[in-house]
């Protein structure tokens, strides 16, 4: 009767223990439900792993993630949509709190080549219209636009500035002329057309009666 009278109060001891440690476990559960709040990360644009996290009410805030936007600089987060009120690692916050993330846009170079030589650069900030892009001129040929390979497959019709730094190549047209002949009398000679800088084959010459042809001239005092 005496062991059973232990094995029963051994029974009563352990279950007002198992009940006492589920009282526990429940305060601490709805301690921590009371006095925690959640902290909302809105990215505004950018990208984050979370975008919440649990924070206890009263203390002060741990390390902050931070978001990844492209073409911009993270800022920091902060407490107003005007990003007046800044929040960092450290700070208290009371309450349901929503953290905005602000950024500033990131500055890219762009260079200008002719002919694998650099003509000039620029730094433009990402997303703002593109300016003072350069017009240049080389002789016996037309400018043909700018390009974003040396081997001219891609043109370039950005109107801004892209999230990276650029490497443009000027594309060239050789200049086509037509050559006319005026034979002075004799008989007629076809025109030609002729690219800039290739060597230009001499027509038949013109016969004249009483006359022999000295050669050709480019204006009429030879």
């Amino acid at each position: 009767m005496h062991k059973a009278r232990v094995w029963i109060y051994g029974l009563f001891s352990i279950a007002v223990s198992v009940i006492l440690l589920l009282q526990a476990v429940d305060t601490t559960i709805e301690e921590i439900r009371f006095q925690g709040s959640d902290v909302i990360l809105e990215p505004n644009g950018g990208s984050l792993t979370t975008e919440r996290f649990d924070y206890i009410e009263g203390r002060r805030l741990g390390e902050l993630p931070e978001p990844v936007r492209e073409g911009y600089v993270f800022v920091g987060w902060y407490a107003d949509e005007d990003f007046t009120i800044p929040i960092e690692e450290g700070d208290v916050l009371n309450g349901r709190t929503v953290l905005y993330a602000h950024y500033q846009a990131k500055d890219y170079t762009i260079r200008y080549l002719s002919d694998n030589a650099l003509i000039s650069a620029t730094v433009q900030t990402f997303g703002t219209e593109l300016e003072h892009i350069p017009a240049p001129t080389k002789y016996g040929h037309t400018f043909s636009g700018w390009y974003s390979d040396p081997d001219f497959q891609t043109a370039f019709t950005a109107t801004t500035m892209p999230a990276q730094n650029l490497s443009l190549y000027a594309k060239w047209t050789v200049n086509v002329t037509t050559v006319t002949f005026d034979s002075n009398g004799g008989s007629p000679v076809a025109s030609i057309t002729q690219a800039f800088n290739t060597a230009v084959d001499q027509p038949a010459d013109p016969v004249r009666a009483g006359y022999t042809l000295r050669g050709w001239v480019l204006d009429e005092l030879g």
